[in-house]
């Protein structure tokens, strides 16, 4: 029997919260958002999140009193409570619990504006004016408000009583306590659909309530909840994973390689509609699912659809043998990154050379794909667990070890150039203009006079009348350096300043170049030094 079911938006969002109204199993998962974002709403710490133009577009609908699809329902008795399970509508039903109950997040920047008129007594500041065109085509301005970037409880109180009293039509369907038969129920769900076509999957889903269920529990395990399968998000939404899954269940049931299509699987999941699956299967399931959890903790790029139905058959032989989860892990890694490629991986089976890599392409559900791929694999395996393996590492932290191996290397480097750098000098100290800083003032040399002759006069020079008491063989290095080196040198003002007024004296005395002469003068002024 069908009947009319309206509930205003607080009717259903205190419903939902009660459990008097629920989103059944069968149906795909939330795809307006991240749900499991959503749920940390509760935490203190946390900041609400943007809405998609969905979720925004959904509150415009109810503030304006725009009409949105009806929801369908169906009335029946749940652990011996009377509750409406969602049949069309969960999308906008989580949306409203999320947005009004939860402040789990906000409308967009993109969110479009309000009529004013609808609520003439909201705050001046979140009132603004848009241009629009009339229907003679000529631009006019009129009073909006905006409601992007804002959440529940920043709209004006009359908007949140506009959204909590908006009536969502209905219809509910109700047969009894056991609610309507299965095939009813997805030739209806499967029209109310269209708009957005349910897979064959999600057929199954609805029809086999008892084994969907058990493959629920396995999708929120650690390893097929936690992200670490390579599905596309919007396909992971679309429940692309229940394939995968149903492919690795019916492979354990058989314990061998078989055609895993979805006709097969499928065929096989019919059998344990009313009865569920067998709890020995469950158990072996429960079993690889924890195992494959703990080996890998991070997503690789080689944990796809194609490999874990095989991998999941293999890890059974693994837990027999007790193998431990790393090594596992480790085996499977260095196959899939570097080993599946070489020839010696390849089987000769139904008379073709057959490889793992192209037995994974093109039907790669057949028997006989799946037979390879199982074969070269276990092959691949049993040899590597009589080797001694190296410890896997996730990504993260081999991404850690790289980078401190390419800084370690840097460091390196510059050390060697360092000292290469340092033994150039010791070896040619005169090759560059070395600094002052680092000439022994102690060594002492004879330096030539103008004429290019050695001096080996002991009387003392003088230059207008200031007698040095230094002689050829006695100068510094530091006086050598100045008679050398070019005024352009960075290093020669400190140099010069540093000399002695004896040093000051000899070099005036020594020196014939132009430009040197008039620094040493300079400096010799300076010091009351006579330089005549």
């Amino acid at each position: 029997m069908r009947s009319q079911k309206n509930l205003s938006v607080e009717n259903f969002i205190e419903g939902f919260k009660n459990q008097e109204i629920i989103i059944p199993e069968y149906q795909r998962n939330y795809v307006w958002g991240d749900e499991d974002d959503f749920k940390e709403a509760d935490s203190d710490s946390f900041q609400p999140i943007e809405g998609n133009p969905q979720l925004s577009d959904l509150i415009h609908t109810i503030l304006c009193d725009d009409p949105m699809p009806s929801f369908l329902y169906e009335k029946k008795v749940v652990d011996g409570k009377v509750v409406l399970e969602v049949m069309d509508g969960q999308q906008r039903g989580k949306s409203m619990y999320f947005f009004v109950e939860k402040k789990a997040f906000y409308l967009n920047d993109e969110t479009e504006s309000v009529d004013f008129n609808l609520f003439p007594k909201v705050p001046q500041t979140l009132i603004g004016v848009e241009e629009y065109l009339d229907e003679s085509g000529e631009v006019k301005t009129k009073e909006v408000i905006k409601i992007g970037g804002l959440t529940f409880e920043q709209l004006p109180v009359e908007m949140q009583k506009a959204i909590l009293r908006y009536e969502i039509q209905g219809q509910m369907l109700d047969e009894g306590p056991d609610g309507i038969n299965k095939k009813r129920r997805t030739r209806v769900f499967d029209r109310y659909n269209r708009g957005m076509q349910l897979t064959e999957d999600e057929r199954f889903k609805s029809d086999s309530e008892k084994v969907g269920l058990f493959i629920d529990k396995l999708m929120n395990m650690p390893f097929l909840h936690g992200g670490l399968v390579n599905v596309a998000k919007a396909k992971a939404n679309r429940q692309v994973n229940f394939g995968m899954v149903m492919q690795m269940l019916y492979l354990l049931h058989l314990n061998q390689p078989a055609d895993i299509g979805s006709k097969a699987y499928k065929a096989f999941g019919y059998k344990y509609v009313e009865s569920g699956l067998p709890e020995q299967l469950e158990n072996k399931a429960i079993a690889v699912v924890d195992y494959l959890g703990k080996a890998f903790t991070e997503k690789e790029k080689f944990l796809v659809k194609t490999h874990i139905p095989i991998m999941a058959l293999l890890a059974t032989k693994a837990i027999s043998e007790g193998i431990d989860a790393n090594k596992f892990a480790s085996i499977m890694y260095r196959f899939y990154t570097e080993d599946q490629h070489k020839d010696e991986w390849r089987l000769l089976i139904s008379g073709r050379d057959r490889s793992y890599a192209s037995a994974s392409t093109a039907k790669n559900s057949e028997k006989i794909q799946v037979q390879t791929r199982l074969m070269i694999l276990s092959n691949y395996f049993s040899l590597a667990c009589q080797n001694e393996v190296v410890t896997y590492l996730p990504p993260s932290e081999r991404k850690r070890i790289e980078k401190e191996a390419k800084r370690a290397e840097k460091e390196r480097l510059k050390k060697e150039q360092e000292q290469s750098k340092n033994q150039t000098n010791e070896e040619s100290p005169l090759s560059v203009s070395p600094s002052p800083l680092d000439l022994d003032r102690d060594i002492v040399h004879k330096l030539p006079d103008k004429n290019g002759q050695q001096n080996t006069s002991e009387e003392d020079g003088d230059i207008g009348g200031t007698q040095s008491n230094l002689v050829d063989e006695n100068v510094s290095q530091n006086v050598s350096w100045i008679l050398h080196t070019s005024v352009d040198d960075v290093n020669y003002k400190g140099a010069l300043e540093r000399l002695t007024d004896d040093e000051i004296v000899y070099c005036l005395k020594k020196e014939t170049r132009t430009s040197s002469l008039k620094k040493l003068k300079s400096q010799a002024k300076k010091r009351g030094l006579a330089t005549e």
